[in-house]
This record gives C-alpha cells, sequence and structure tokens, in this order.
C-alpha cells in the first residue's frame, strides 16, 4: 500500500473542517494524512460556539442571512429543534458536532498560525513531487517547521479589517469596526462628548446587518423596563452612509448602478421610522464630532454630533494569504488592494495549474457551504487521481479542467465596471458545475412537493444534503436524507399551513401605524365613538415578566429569549355626543419562535413598560386561494374571559409581498353589563 500523502490544512472553520472531512473520507482509508492549524483556540472559524464569545470576528448572537437548509454540509442533519435562521453561535455548535463527527482522525493544533510557507522543489525544478515547509508560530510565540506533500488554504476572506484613511487617524470619538461591535454600552461608553449619532459607513450586507443590529439595541435600552446606564437615549439616532444604499432603503430612480444586495429583519422599517437615516456617498474625512460625506457628484454635506463611528468597510483577504511565498502569490495574481477577487485560480476557486500541490476552499466571496464542500471533494479528487496532469484524472474530471476558464474570468473582472457584489453569487449553476465534473447525482425528492404558479411545476429545492459524496457510510446517508426531510417539511408547511405567518407578521409590525378605530355600543351606559391616532410597536430584548419561569427554563438551556414590542396607542377618542378626550393604551406582543406562536399580553398597571399577563394567544386561519392580484388576507382569532366579560378576537392581515400592508382587528365584548364592538384598521 502507498504511503498517506501528508496534507496541511489552514484553518478550522467551515472550510477546514469540510476539507479534512473530505481528505479522510472521500476516498481509501489511509490516502491522506491530515494536519489542521488554527490560529484560535478552538474550531469553528468566524462562528464562536457560545453566547459569549465575544473574541472572534461576528456577534455570536448575529442571526445567519441564510436558513439553516443552505448553512449545513450534507452529511450532517441540524437538530430538529433548531431555529430556521441560526444564530452564530448555533452555527458554531453545528461545526463543532461536525468536527467530533468526521474531523478525529485529523491532528488538530489550536492556537497554531501558520506565519510561513516555502515550496521545496525536487532536483530536477518540477512543479511534480515538490513538497511544502510550513512554519507555524504558537501563542507563546514558539516557532516550528514542518514539511508536507500538500498545502490546503482554507483560512477564509476575512483576512484584516478594512479601516478607511480618513478615520484611521482620529482620536477625537471612538471608531471601531463592525466586527468588533458587540453591545450599545461598550459603543457609548467610549464617547468622550455629547454627540448622539451613531454613523454607520459602508452599504452592502455588513451595513445593513450592523446598523439594523445597534438600532435593536438602541430601541431596547429605550424601551425596556426599569433603568437604563445610558443616559439621554432618546436622543440618540443612527446614520448610515453608504455610496451605493441598499435597494431595501432605496428607491429604483435613487441610483444610476444596481442597488447592493442586503438582507435585514429590522432595518428597512427603522430606516421609515426614523430612527436610521441613510445617507448616499463616500465618508470624506473624520474631524472632532463631524463626518463629511461627498456623494459621487461632488456634493458635500455634513453630520454633526457624531457619538461614534462604526465601519462596515469589510475585510481585505490579502493577509490571510500571506504565509505563502511571495513567487507563488505573483503566480495567483494576489493584489492586495483589490478587494472583490484577490486571487485567480482555476476550476471555481480550487487550484491553480502551476502549482499542483496548492489547493484552496472557502476563498471566495459569497456564502454557501455546499460550494465549499464542492470544492472541497474537487480538490480531494484531484490529488487523489495525482494532480490537474495526471492521466489518472477520470474523463469527466479532466474534461472540466479542460473546458475551464475561471482564471481568465478572474483577471477580467478586475477591470469591469459591472462586476458584481458577489463575483461567485450563481449557487445552483456552481453546484452543478462541480457535481457534473465529479459525477455526483443529485437526490431526487423524497417525496411529492408543491406545485407553485405562474408555471405550475414542482418545486425543485436545492440544499447540499441532495449532493451527497460518492463514497458515503450509511450513517451519512442518514443525515442526509434527515435533511432533506426536513427541508421538504419546511417547504410543505410554508405553502400548506400557517407556518411563519406569526413570525412574518412579527417582524412587519416594527414601527408605528396609523390607528382609526369605531366603538359601536348597543348599551346606552357605554358611549360609542371615534378613536384616531397612532400605534406604535417599540422593538426591545424580550423580558422575563409574566413568564419567568419559562424565561428562566429557556436560559438554562442556553435557547435564544427573542424580541417582543411595547405596544403604544395614543390618540383621541370623539363620543357620539359630541365629547373627546385624550386616550393611550398598552400591551406587550411576544413571538415564540419554538411553538411558533404570536401572543399578546396585558401590561402592570404600576408599570407600563412591563408585562403584566396573557390577553390572548393569536390563532390563524388558512385563508382561501383568492388571486395573485386580489390575493386573500390571513385571518386569526383569540379570546379572552375578564371575570364577566368575554372578548371575541378577529384579526385581518393584508400582505404585499412579505410585508404587511394594513390590518385590522376587532373585539366583540359581551358581559352583565358590557356589549359592544371595536374595530380598528391599521395602515402606515
Amino acid at each position: 500500500m502507498a504511503a498517506s500523502k501528508k496534507v496541511c490544512i489552514v484553518g478550522a472553520g467551515p472550510s477546514g473542517l469540510v476539507a479534512a472531512k473530505s481528505l479522510l473520507h472521500d476516498q481509501p482509508k489511509g490516502t491522506f494524512d491530515v494536519t489542521i492549524f488554527e490560529a484560535q483556540n478552538r474550531v469553528g472559524g468566524l462562528w464562536p460556539s457560545r453566547k459569549d464569545d465575544n473574541a472572534g470576528l461576528v456577534h455570536p448572537l448575529m442571526v445567519a442571512n441564510q436558513s439553516k437548509h443552505i448553512v449545513q454540509f450534507s452529511d450532517l442533519a441540524w437538530p430538529d429543534d433548531a431555529p430556521e435562521f441560526p444564530r452564530a453561535w448555533h452555527i458554531g455548535r453545528y461545526l463543532e458536532a461536525y468536527h467530533d463527527r468526521y474531523c478525529r482522525d485529523a491532528k488538530i493544533h489550536l492556537g497554531q498560525r501558520v506565519v510561513h510557507s516555502e515550496l521545496l522543489q525536487p532536483s530536477d525544478q518540477s512543479v511534480e513531487g515538490a513538497k511544502w515547509k510550513v512554519r507555524t508560530c504558537s501563542q507563546d510565540g514558539q516557532q516550528l517547521d514542518h514539511t508536507f506533500d500538500y498545502l490546503l488554504v482554507a483560512s477564509g476572506f476575512f483576512g484584516k479589517p478594512v479601516i478607511p484613511p480618513p478615520v484611521a487617524a482620529s482620536g477625537d470619538i471612538p471608531v471601531v469596526h463592525s466586527s468588533q461591535y458587540r453591545t450599545l454600552t461598550a459603543l457609548l461608553e467610549q464617547t468622550k462628548g455629547v454627540g448622539r449619532k451613531i454613523v454607520v459607513v459602508g452599504g452592502q450586507m455588513s451595513g445593513v446587518e450592523i446598523a439594523g443590529t445597534i438600532a435593536t439595541h438602541l430601541s431596547s435600552a429605550m424601551h425596556a423596563p426599569g433603568s437604563s446606564p445610558l443616559q439621554h437615549l432618546d436622543e440618540y439616532s443612527i446614520h448610515h452612509i453608504s455610496q451605493r444604499p441598499p435597494a431595501l432603503a432605496i428607491t429604483n430612480t435613487d441610483t444610476d448602478q444596481p442597488p447592493y444586495l442586503a438582507v435585514s429583519d429590522t432595518y428597512a422599517d427603522f430606516v421609515r421610522s426614523g430612527l436610521i437615516s441613510v445617507s448616499r456617498g463616500k465618508l470624506d474625512s473624520l474631524t472632532a464630532d463631524t463626518v463629511t460625506v461627498t456623494t459621487a457628484r461632488g456634493e458635500v454635506s455634513k453630520i454633526d454630533n457624531v457619538a461614534a463611528v462604526v465601519l462596515a468597510t469589510g475585510f481585505e483577504a490579502a493577509s490571510s494569504i500571506s504565509f505563502l511565498p511571495s513567487s507563488v502569490q505573483e503566480i495567483l495574481s494576489v493584489v492586495p488592494s483589490d478587494l472583490n477577487t484577490t486571487v485567480a485560480l482555476a476550476f471555481h476557486g480550487t487550484h491553480h495549474p502551476a502549482i499542483p500541490s496548492l489547493g484552496f476552499v472557502g476563498f471566495y466571496r459569497s456564502p454557501y457551504w455546499g460550494v465549499m464542500e464542492m470544492q472541497a471533494r474537487f480538490v480531494t479528487a484531484l490529488w487523489a487521481a495525482g494532480g490537474p496532469t495526471s492521466s489518472s484524472l477520470p474523463p469527466r474530471l479532466a474534461a472540466a479542467l479542460a473546458e475551464d476558464d475561471s482564471i481568465e474570468r478572474t483577471l477580467a473582472l478586475r477591470t469591469d465596471p459591472r462586476v458584481s457584489q458577489f463575483p461567485m453569487g450563481d449557487y445552483p449553476w456552481l453546484m452543478q458545475e462541480f457535481s457534473k465534473a465529479l459525477e455526483i447525482d443529485r437526490i431526487p425528492p423524497l417525496g411529492e412537493m408543491p406545485r407553485v404558479p405562474p408555471a405550475d411545476q414542482s418545486m425543485n429545492i436545492l440544499t447540499p444534503a441532495r449532493y451527497p459524496a460518492k463514497r458515503t457510510s450509511e450513517a451519512q446517508r442518514t443525515e442526509a436524507t434527515k435533511s432533506i426531510q426536513q427541508t421538504e417539511s419546511t417547504t410543505w408547511s410554508g405553502v400548506s399551513s400557517a407556518r411563519f405567518v406569526a413570525k412574518a407578521i412579527f417582524r412587519s409590525l416594527l414601527g408605528e401605524w396609523k390607528l382609526e378605530r369605531d366603538l359601536v355600543s348597543r348599551l346606552p351606559t357605554h358611549p360609542s365613538g371615534h378613536f384616531s391616532g397612532t400605534a406604535r410597536f417599540l422593538l426591545r430584548e424580550r423580558t422575563r415578566d409574566g413568564r419567568e419561569a419559562e424565561h428562566d427554563a429557556a436560559l438554562e438551556k442556553d435557547d435564544d429569549i427573542g424580541l417582543e414590542y411595547l405596544y403604544v396607542e395614543e390618540g383621541t377618542f370623539t363620543a357620539s355626543n359630541g365629547f373627546s378626550f385624550r386616550a393611550t393604551r398598552r400591551y406587550v406582543w411576544r413571538y415564540d419562535e419554538k411553538k411558533d406562536k404570536l401572543s399578546v399580553w396585558f401590561v402592570k398597571t404600576d408599570d407600563q413598560k412591563k408585562a403584566d399577563y396573557l390577553f390572548h394567544q393569536v390563532e390563524f386561519v388558512i385563508p382561501d386561494t383568492g388571486t395573485e392580484d386580489a390575493p386573500q388576507a390571513w385571518r386569526a382569532n383569540a379570546g379572552h374571559l375578564c371575570i364577566d366579560d368575554f372578548y371575541d378576537v378577529d384579526y385581518r392581515f393584508n400582505f404585499k409581498a412579505v410585508n404587511l400592508k394594513d390590518w385590522s382587528l376587532a373585539y366583540q365584548v359581551k358581559g352583565p353589563k358590557k356589549d359592544y364592538v371595536i374595530e380598528g384598521t391599521y395602515t402606515r
């Protein structure tokens, strides 16, 4: 039996772990001897595995912008009770489980950073058979040299935070990178003046995400029960500077360039409410507590009274591969200043034919884990066959390499003004390209899938689990089947039941609504009349009040406690006899993701920011189909017995796409001394 080929993997994040799994399991046992070096003291890379792990680049409570059906590998299903959109620490736990399941045979060295590498060519100076000398440095400074047959780069695209020159030298107000932000208190405790504006710079994913996160933290601090350590909270606001605003914050006439894609549950409605304001342009300077913004047309505006600046300006990737020799970096066409396409690699970011013993996994600007897994399989197959020029390459793999023009296209993108926000963003095409080259068959749906308009075709869901490796164990196939079943169950729930409707409504309520309400009483002792005013849904961290045992149990199990709204209604009630007066009402609205339930709670009379006891739980009724132009409203009902009086509650929610356009709430109240109907309509 031939000796095992020694492979060095740089990084133990998702890319490094899936690369190790592929090398260890996709080929006969003993084909590769795998060693992983990870600079941190844990596996997971960007993804922390604890709520209080604040040392990494990702906030542990950040919600992933993709579902668990995409943020997964083919042969490990998520736990059944995992949220549809996991938080960062959930993903860290998933990666720990993945390591324990598939990477135990790899030698992993935590707290060891790869600082240098050297390509050792054989005496005939050929690239075939060249080995790698890799130097590592421990956290206490001890350096060691190691020799390997192959070097696999899985150190990720997030090398070093980019700090724009205009703010790099500022010492007047706190300036932090978005990857360093954790709490509002920590940010504002650094302020040296009396500024009240928090400026966020950068309009792509992280800019929208961090602006929405800070707005959520600010809203929660403003509207939480009890006193806050932060003063003057009602004076603070968030100002978001973007050269090309995200699509959800602009109209088609706002820019002559395609908008950036960004994902956030809260950002758009915080912009609508005014807590976030958007400025199009580039941060030009930061002086004292004033930020100067310049547009592409040369227009200048200023933001004064600045308390802090948060930079969502991305990362430069070159430092992630600074350990590669300069001669190798030259072959790879590394340009440190190019933040979009730093490395020119063949077959969708996997290797360079001039250096056959060097491979890459996950070194690309798109967030799809299935592509990472395919890259790992591709590099494994390439090395197992002897390299890109080997006569032992399977025919389809050889044909794919012969037809590949990834390097040429990557280099062309560098001077193309139409460069995509995500240069490798075509997930379905990439999965098909890899599966064709590797001769991996896609698993068909396990059951009948929903048919959807307008073509009345069955849905065809793309997940990594539908592309299992050619060489899999029974346990791996079981995990893939479980993942597909989870995805298909979620799909059916979304199109044939009320699942997710409560969450969609909860998300869409944020902000202020115009409220018009009629009260019609059948008893002369209670006047009829009309209420006109506003209803505000004020987002905050979910509180313990009224649900103490449930809250404490969730914390004990390390579950997510979620968010809630303080509902504040204010306006004027005019009775049928002409008498009018100012009126206000408060409730607490909560959404429980595990139960997929929306509920409304009374507030305490002595502290109207605190929940008291349950008013009612909203139960949804699946509507008739309706038409595309006139969809039926989602209806819901509830009931509440208040001593002798019964409240029969009826809701109607009208959606426009995924957002509430308007909604209504009606009560029929009957009791010994009550008999009236209240009907209210909420519009933006």
